[in-house]
């Protein structure tokens, strides 16, 4: 059987690509009879030579370089050259020199090659005094457990499958960008429905004829939905839809919208994100008169106030800011509103704080429909049957002739209207 070890140079072999590896301080004993082995045996019966030679046997496969060894005695070796056993280390007194090192390269036709050094730093320091540009992967290595680690992982790196060159499929990454952008769109969507749903939610519209009504229902939200509901119908009046509002005592308050369906659906579509974008306003101009209250400015104004006193200026404000707010997006866009008086309590000032924030935050509020909503609110659009005009029960009334007849002294011609 052939040990891997005491195969020739491939035929691929690149005499300009040399790999050195070491010999090795135990020998194989050569058979009953027999004074010399092939090098590649005779060294192999050491772990570290063993070791080395795998590496350079993977590393010779991907790049076609030739395979020496670096012997103490008798200096460049070639595996399958045979050899006696022998006993010098690198170093010791009788190890060839650079000047036979150089001689043997020489006759082999490589010293000008590339070369490898895939042993310990004396035989690096040896080798590049023939080569002075010989890669040492080993170099730099503390011990021989560090050296066999590293024989591994040049082993595995070069018998690694080369990665693939990929193309950029332009297509394709515009297409996955595309549908990523509208996936996370669908989730703030869906999102934003949650939260809009809080306040207001939109039922199926009923399509009667000649005209389309919806009703969105408001909570009462501790008693702010009325004032929600009142705002959606100053907002319906920019879509161009009558309005009907029910505010019963208890339960929830429905606001009705009538008019052409287009109109009517555009509305319900834009009715629940104007009041979601008047409650992010609110939420910021709150936050401004909290932080008026912790301010060193509000304590002359604060001072005596019970709990409920304090409280009811909160939701005084509140009511003052939400109201003042609906104007200011109902307004024009460029007006100049009065500025605040740090004199006076901010609950004074509900109308002045809400006009300097939504005018700044001011958005068209006649153009907050959603073509994708409004499809949507058409498609699930519920009709109302009418009974055909001119048959059935109406056209009775004109077959009584007898009656009108009687009644207006009138008599029909045998020709008769009703066969007309």
């Amino acid at each position: 059987m052939t040990r891997p070890y005491l195969q020739r140079q491939s035929p691929r072999t690149n005499c300009q690509r040399v790999i050195l590896i070491p010999c090795s301080n135990r020998k194989a004993t050569p058979p009953e009879g027999a004074a010399t082995l092939p090098a590649g045996e005779l060294y192999a019966a050491g772990s570290y030579h063993r070791a080395a030679r795998r590496a350079a046997d993977a590393l010779a496969e991907v790049t076609g370089a030739r395979i020496l060894v670096v012997s103490a005695l008798h200096g460049l070796v070639q595996l399958h050259q045979p050899l006696a056993p022998y006993d010098l280390k690198a170093g010791q007194p009788g190890t060839i020199g650079a000047d036979e090192l150089r001689r043997q390269a020489q006759e082999l036709g490589i010293e000008a090659a590339e070369v490898t050094v895939l042993a310990g730093k004396a035989y690096i320091a040896l080798a590049r005094q023939v080569w002075p540009g010989a890669a040492a992967p080993l170099e730099g290595t503390r011990g021989i457990g560090e050296q066999l680690a590293k024989f591994a992982a040049i082993y595995r790196s070069a018998l690694a499958p080369a990665p693939q060159k990929q193309t950029l499929d332009r297509a394709r990454l515009s297409r996955e960008l595309r549908e990523h952008a509208e996936a996370c769109a669908a989730k703030r969507e869906a999102r934003a429905q949650r939260a809009r749903d809080r306040f207001v939610t939109v039922s199926p519209m009923h399509l009667h004829g000649g005209h389309t009504t919806a009703r969105l229902t408001f909570a009462r939200a501790e008693g702010r939905g009325a004032a929600r509901a009142s705002a959606a119908q100053r907002f319906a009046e920019r879509y161009d839809v009558r309005t009907q509002l029910d505010i019963p005592p208890r339960g929830a308050i429905v606001l009705t919208l009538t008019g052409s369906t287009p109109n009517v659906a555009r509305a319900a579509s834009a009715l629940p994100r104007i009041i979601y974008a008047v409650e992010a306003l609110m939420k910021v101009i709150v936050l401004h008169y909290g932080r008026w209250t912790r301010h060193s400015v509000a304590a002359p104004h604060l001072a005596g106030l019970s709990d409920g006193q304090f409280r009811s200026h909160g939701r005084t404000f509140r009511a003052d800011a939400y109201g003042a707010a609906v104007d200011t997006l109902l307004g024009p866009a460029d007006v100049d509103y009065p500025g605040l008086v740090s004199s006076r309590p901010c609950w004074e000032m509900g109308r002045e704080v809400a006009q300097q924030y939504a005018s700044y935050g001011w958005f068209d509020t006649a153009a907050q429909a959603d073509d994708a909503d409004v499809e949507r609110l058409l498609a699930t659009a519920e009709r109302t049957p009418v009974p055909p005009t001119g048959t059935g029960p109406q056209l009775a009334l004109f077959d009584c002739t007898d009656l009108i007849s009687h009644r207006r002294g009138y008599q029909a011609p045998e020709s008769g209207l009703v066969a007309a």
